[in-house]
């Protein structure tokens, strides 16, 4: 599946990506590429314009967020994850992506690292525990705010509060 604009390609589903189907693509081309190719039309955007707000007003609820398109926005969680901590709200696992001090991405599913899935399964630390076995305040951070990132997905799917 593609959506498209004119004669171009603005998006394509991963199957059609694997196929050879890219974002700029000629629609002749991308048809030539995958011949099923289903396509949506893409020049009224206002559906799209409409799922971004209700996207930014739950994210809106869990911190600090800056839109950077429709389909992209920063959420600063510190406030949050503080807030939480400070409660005695901790967690204490994730399944995830993570970046270690070394820069290297530890995966941890078979999601692409920008697509971030959070959830309660079992414990891994970052960071060296203290002598009694309690992860590292930078650990406790880190899975709280993947909880908050689990409860905005639970929240999104719920709809409009």
């Amino acid at each position: 599946m593609a959506v498209t604009q004119k004669y171009l390609i603005v998006t394509a589903n991963y199957p059609a990506r694997r196929l050879g189907v890219t974002k700029l693509q000629g629609i002749s081309v991308a048809k030539e590429r995958c011949p099923g190719l289903i396509l949506i039309s893409g020049e009224d955007l206002s559906p799209y314009r409409q799922a971004s707000k209700q996207i930014l007003s739950v994210l809106q609820r869990f911190g600090v967020a800056e839109r950077l398109g429709m389909d992209e926005v920063f959420l600063d969680v510190t406030k949050e994850v503080r807030s939480r901590m400070a409660r005695g709200m901790f967690a204490s696992a994730f399944i995830g992506h993570m970046h270690t001090d070394q820069v290297k991405l530890r995966q941890e599913t078979s999601h692409r690292p920008m697509d971030l899935r959070a959830a309660v399964t079992q414990a891994r630390s970052m960071h060296k525990e203290d002598p009694q076995g309690r992860p590292s305040p930078q650990d406790q951070e880190w899975v709280v705010s993947l909880r908050i990132a689990s409860n905005i997905a639970a929240d999104a799917l719920s709809g409009p509060p």
